[in-house]
């Protein structure tokens, strides 16, 4: 408002001085013709007047911007000396009678105006009236005539009336003026608010353009992002494993952001070093390739990422104090973004470009968006590649388990499960399993990977094993000498540097410990996991080949037992069932057959004569021949013990080797009279052994026949009651018995030889030629 004020002032000030300027050139003349043709002695006086006039305007021109602040000064100053420059051009031009009176009029009309200096009108009045007082005396010589008073009075009359005239006009002015100001403050203070209001609203439309550009541009950088990770994901589930995936990632990243290569890191879990996973597309590799771990300094780049876990630009690859970075690319400039999964940078992605100053702020949030997406899309890869790993992990276990499962004896179990687990589930390992003995000591059972032979050591109780199986729980060993229970005497043996070991149990008890080791990379939690597996099912199987161990040492007593009971009847074939077991074993073993089928020709040889139990020992002992009857009681022995063992779960596969032990390849044999191929082959092997047997044993009725002897009936009656094959290789494996000078080495037993008396009438005895009768 007041600068406003000032301004008009100011305005004010240059009109009154361009009004001069006009009365000047318009009083001038008129002043200076009526000095020269009239007054001459005025001519002088009217020039200077002139430029004195001239000078006080100019004077009000260069102080003007003065003058303006000094309002009220400046209008009496300049009402005074513009009414004192009338008063002497009045005088010059006639005094009292001078036309010039109507500058007074202007003076105060002009005054009028000046509305800021109050009744500045009315007191020009006066001022005028006193020096056109002093005039009107200076021009009469105190001659006052009643024309001069009339005129001078009707003159001073006139200027009063002019005067309250411009009173008036001057309030009136004063007031619109005021009112115009206040409409004018009104308007301004409309003006100011609309001003502010459309700056507010030029802000708000700005601030929301800008927002609405960097949404767009957001927009633009998800939409980007969203159809880059759309052909990423698209292409990844179509891609089998993660090298590949990231050579998508690359392949699809590079382009996007300008590069000219891009290479994927992995941090190590100690956060030193990185690890090179994928190179894409470099043309000006230095010595870098894939798999290859750079330590990390302390200034490097990567360390800032790992902080922040946002992306950053290097702008001139030259200037950055990075050796990483350098090793990698020799000029231009980079940007790198974590690749986030679950909140942990676990790899970094670096993309390339050959000139400098190439990225800025956009390309920073653009990689950042998509390095989230890769993230997750990595994270999704590694979950899946861990559940395939650790299915493909249990599908070897279930292997191994399987391998060792199958067999009963213990020693053959261990060895299975340490060789297959590190075959198959622990590559590139070494392992023990270490178990303890009868008296409570841990020995090394069996092991794999070690230079030297460390069979059967022993290992102390205050070692890692110990610790262990003191503890029952598993290890993960990171630092071998930082383990608890560590005793180098012990633990050197068969430990390495990064190991995992696991409690073999039975039934709650630890009877040892499974260890798995080597030099270099240690274990996670899924081997100790797939350990802990393996030794629960190991210990499982460990108990069950013991319990089967036992139900087999049953089993054979049970089979001894009842040998022994038949051979404890008849004291003449003592020993003879361990004989006819030891030569079809050797015939069986000879012919190329299954262990299981040695096995159980085995166990029938052993109870071949079992039925005997039921047979009276007047007649097995008999030392004479043996009538009819009493023939036909002793051919019942097949059938008596094949029902015996039928009744035995365990022994009943051994039935039908047992009832046809007597049968002829003719048929002339008995119970069934089978003949050739109905015979079991068993049954067949049994029946040599059985013959040689008894042919080279002493007997009640006679005496040993001798081996030579026994071989000539062998191969008299070999097709007519043997098979040809089979006495062929018992025969063989006699003469290299005999040849080895063995004779002395088999122990036979008695058995009945069974004479008959030759039927001729009645009770005739029965004799075969003199020969035997199996």
């Amino acid at each position: 408002m007041e600068e406003q004020k000032l301004n008009f002032i100011q305005k004010s000030i240059i009109d009154d001085i361009k009004l001069r300027w006009i009365v000047i050139i318009i009083g001038s003349p008129f002043l200076f013709f009526y000095a020269y043709f009239l007054k001459k002695e005025f001519i002088l006086p009217s020039i200077l007047l002139i430029i004195f006039t001239i000078l006080i305007n100019i004077l009000y021109i260069v102080f003007s911007e003065l003058l303006k602040k000094k309002s009220v000064f400046y209008s009496y100053l300049t009402g005074i000396v513009d009414t004192l420059i009338a008063t002497f051009a009045i005088f010059l031009t006639g005094g009292i009678k001078s036309h010039l009176f109507f500058l007074y009029v202007i003076i105060i009309l002009d005054a009028s105006f000046e509305y800021w200096v109050k009744n500045i009108s009315i007191h020009l009045a006066f001022v005028t009236t006193f020096f056109y007082l002093i005039l009107f005396l200076a021009v009469t010589d105190g001659k006052f005539l009643p024309a001069d008073i009339i005129a001078a009075g009707t003159k001073l009359v006139f200027l009063f009336l002019i005067c309250f005239i411009s009173y008036y006009i001057a309030r009136t002015f004063g007031s619109q003026y005021k009112k115009l100001t206040e409409l004018n403050e009104e308007k301004e203070k409309l003006n100011k608010n609309l001003i502010d209001i459309n700056k507010n609203l030029e802000e708000k439309i700005r601030n929301a353009i800008d927002k609405l550009e960097k949404s767009n541009m957001l927009l633009v950088k998800k939409n980007i992002t969203l159809l880059a990770a759309h052909e990423i994901y698209k292409s990844a589930n179509e891609i089998q494993t993660k090298d590949v995936l990231m050579d998508v990632i690359l392949s699809t990243i590079i382009p996007l952001l300008k590069g000219s290569g891009g290479i994927v890191l992995s941090i190590s879990r100690d956060l030193k070093t990185v690890k090179v996973e994928k190179l894409k597309l470099f043309s000006e590799l230095l010595d870098i390739k894939i798999n290859d771990e750079i330590e990390m300094s302390e200034n490097s780049k990567i360390i800032e990422i790992l902080n922040t876990k946002k992306a950053i630009v290097c702008e001139s690859i030259n200037e950055a104090n990075d050796n990483l970075v350098k090793r990698i690319l020799k000029e231009g400039s980079c940007i790198a973004a974590p690749l986030l999964r679950r909140g942990k940078v676990k790899n970094i992605m670096i993309i390339f470009n050959k000139k400098s100053n190439t990225y800025n702020r956009s390309d920073i949030e653009l990689i950042e968006l998509l390095g989230e997406q890769i993230g997750i899309l990595l994270y999704s890869r590694d979950l899946y590649e861990e559940a395939r790993k650790r299915a493909e992990t249990l599908e070897n276990l279930i292997s191994v388990t399987l391998s060792f499962e199958q067999s009963l004896n213990e020693n053959e179990i261990l060895k299975a499960a340490l060789n297959e687990s590190i075959e198959k589930v622990f590559p590139s390992s070494a392992g023990v399993i270490i178990l303890q003995n009868e008296s409570n000591i841990l020995k090394i059972k069996v092991y794999n990977g070690f230079s030297q032979d460390i069979i059967d050591r022993d290992i102390g109780r205050d070692s890692i094993c110990g610790w262990i199986c003191k503890n029952n729980k598993g290890i993960n060993i990171r630092n071998l000498k930082e383990t608890e229970g560590y005793n180098p005497a012990y633990d050197l043996i068969y430990l390495k540097e990064y190991s995992i070991g696991a409690p073999i149990r039975i039934k709650n008890n630890v009877i040892g410990a499974i260890f798995i080791t080597r030099d270099k990379e240690y274990f996670d939690k899924e081997d100790i996991y797939f350990l802990n597996i393996l030794s629960n099912y190991l210990g499982s199987t460990i108990e069950n080949a013991k319990l089967y161990s036992n139900i087999r040492q049953d089993y054979l007593n049970t089979i001894y037992a009842l040998a022994t009971a038949v051979d404890a009847k008849d004291h003449y074939t003592s020993g003879h069932s361990i004989t006819v077991m030891k030569y079809s074993v050797k015939i069986a073993e000879a012919i190329g057959l299954s262990e299981e089928e040695v096995e159980t020709i085995k166990y029938a040889a052993l109870l071949h004569d079992i039925g005997k139990i039921g047979i009276s020992e007047n007649i097995l002992n008999k030392p004479s021949k043996l009538t009819k009857e009493e023939y036909n009681i002793i051919k019942m022995h097949p059938q008596l013990g094949a029902n015996i063992v039928s009744k035995i779960d365990s022994l009943k596969k051994l039935t039908t080797l047992i009832l046809s032990h007597h049968e002829w390849i003719n048929g002339g044999g008995y119970p069934l009279g089978l003949r050739g191929d109905e015979i079991p082959l068993g049954a067949k092997i049994i029946s040599i052994a059985d013959a040689y047997s008894t042919m080279t044993s002493k007997r009640p009725y006679r005496d040993v026949m001798g081996i030579e002897y026994a071989i000539k009936e062998l191969k008299k009656f070999a097709g007519v009651q043997f098979d040809a094959g089979l006495v062929d290789v018992f025969i063989n494996i006699i003469t290299k018995e005999q040849e080895q000078g063995k004779k002395d080495t088999i122990k036979e037993k008695k058995r009945i030889r069974i004479k008959l008396d030759e039927e001729k009438s009645g009770d005739e005895n029965l004799d075969k030629d003199g020969k035997f009768y199996s």
